[in-house]
């Protein structure tokens, strides 16, 4: 057996409200400059580590519909039984340069 244990980095949110003069809407943004998965044995030795960076969410609601906006900017992926220099130690390095991202996922319900 195993167990995930997540580290956070850096995070900010923010939740704003906005009144127009047709509708009511809330809106959380959060944005993470990294977050680390890590993947233990029961021993507690590690066997995997996942890099998450550049993570943001939007998450609008409005009187009749609500969005959400994730957008995920690198991933990178760790074999940790393996040492730092081997050449397989990193299973994938997704990396994405600017304000771009590597995934954008965009949901409306109306």
């Amino acid at each position: 057996a195993s167990e995930a244990l997540v580290k956070r980095k850096e995070a900010a949110a923010t939740v704003r409200r906005k009144v127009d003069e047709n509708q009511v809407m809330i809106e959380l943004n959060v944005k993470m400059t990294r977050v680390d998965f890590q993947l233990n044995y029961t021993d507690g030795t590690e066997m995997a580590l996942a890099l998450v960076e550049n993570l943001t969410a939007k998450h609008q609601i409005f009187v009749t519909r609500w969005r959400l906006e994730l957008s995920l900017g690198n991933l990178r992926l760790a074999n940790r039984n393996l040492a730092e220099d081997h050449a397989y130690y990193w299973v994938c390095k997704n990396r994405v340069d600017g304000d771009g991202g590597l995934l954008l996922v965009i949901v409306n319900s109306y």
